[in-house]
């Protein structure tokens, strides 16, 4: 009974007032929540060049650099990429990974079958 009078009591407008607030609030927070899960990070993939051949950055959309990777990994020794195009097929391995599991580890046995393709 006290709600009902005191709904009475206030003013068209004021109802109007709040309920144009809440809605505000509400949708600002909806967008927030959906930004703040559908964002997707921006991974970047860039082969440089050495002088014995080829190795790869990995950095963020801001030109962070994540990774600098100046041989091929997972491997015994410290061998570059022989071209530009295996350097980044192995780099976009490893930004896919990055982006799906958040970590950037690639074994021997990925890292000579993308080879093997290149």
């Amino acid at each position: 009974m006290k709600l009902k009078k005191w709904i009475n009591q206030c003013s068209n407008r004021t109802w109007f007032c709040a309920l144009g607030v809440s809605a505000i609030l509400i949708s600002n927070i909806s967008f927030g929540i959906h930004y703040l899960t559908t964002e997707k990070k921006v991974l970047t993939c860039k082969a440089i060049p050495l002088e014995t051949g080829y190795g790869y950055i990995i950095g963020t959309h801001k030109q962070d650099t994540l990774i600098y990777q100046p041989y091929i990994p997972a491997v015994e020794q410290r061998m570059p990429f022989k071209t530009v195009n295996s350097a980044l097929a192995v780099a976009s391995e490893v930004c896919r990974k990055i982006e799906k599991t958040g970590s950037a580890t690639i074994t021997k046995a990925e890292v000579l079958d993308i080879l093997s393709k290149h």
